[in-house]
């Protein structure tokens, strides 16, 4: 019962899914496991949106409406990371300052650019994708982000992320590595170029959040899968 708590807990903390399911912070530490899951069936209901609108709506139309069938899937939660840190990070101000923006409900102009970019590339990229590659897109995203806690520490002294970081296990994401890279060997071995490009991305997103506040928190996180979403998709659109 556990083992199925820290799923559920997992889609209900990384996605707008109602699941009737109580779960308490026991199951949120060990939901980190299934992060990759959550990511995945986001992908795959988007996928299964990208489809359903071709049927009915022109390519363009479709491309805006599975946007927003992500962003509501997802809360926007990922998008708000997204646009926190880049108001923070290119704010070039003192670390105690950047780490205040993004605490900041406001929306600054270089997070609105950002978030206009992301739009930009996502809405193109869409027509030239397979569905399934969202599948594989949004899993590895998810999967990416959970090497960075095992990796660089929290810069505050509480919130949503040092949950995160607190409990993140070497072990576990040794295990899902295994497993990830022979599944997508098994499936499509283009998609292990995939993987190599979400984890290198993710380093590199850990790499500059630690160089500018000293560590990771929910926003980078969320700026990290956000980023690595636009990575792949480009890609994708090479490799087809």
């Amino acid at each position: 019962m556990n083992f199925l708590k820290s799923i559920v807990a997992a889609l209900q903390f990384m996605t707008v899914l109602p699941l009737p399911i109580k779960t308490d912070h026991s199951h949120l530490a060990r939901s980190i496991a299934w992060f990759p899951l959550a990511g995945m069936v986001v992908g795959g209901l988007c996928g299964a949106g990208l489809i359903g609108f071709n049927r009915v709506f022109d390519q363009r139309i479709s491309s805006a409406l599975v946007i927003a069938l992500y962003l509501i899937l997802t809360r926007g939660l990922h998008m708000d990371g997204f646009m926190d840190t880049i108001d923070g990070f290119f704010s070039r101000k003192s670390r105690e300052r950047i780490l205040d923006i993004m605490k900041e409900s406001t929306v600054g102009s270089f997070a609105v650019l950002g978030a206009g970019v992301w739009f930009l590339i996502v809405f193109a990229a869409l027509p030239q994708i397979h569905w399934q590659d969202l599948i594989v897109i949004h899993g590895l995203s998810r999967f990416a982000i959970t090497l960075q806690p095992l990796i660089f520490s929290y810069p505050r002294q509480s919130g949503t992320g040092k949950f995160f970081v607190e409990n993140a296990k070497t072990y576990s994401f040794i295990i899902e590595f295994i497993l990830i890279a022979a599944g997508l060997w098994y499936i499509h071995p283009p998609y292990l170029k995939s993987l190599a490009l979400a984890l290198a991305a993710s380093l590199a997103s850990g790499a500059w959040s630690h160089r500018m506040i000293g560590g990771i928190t929910g926003d980078t996180a969320g700026f990290t899968i956000e980023t690595i979403h636009v990575i792949l998709l480009l890609n994708a659109t090479i490799y087809l």
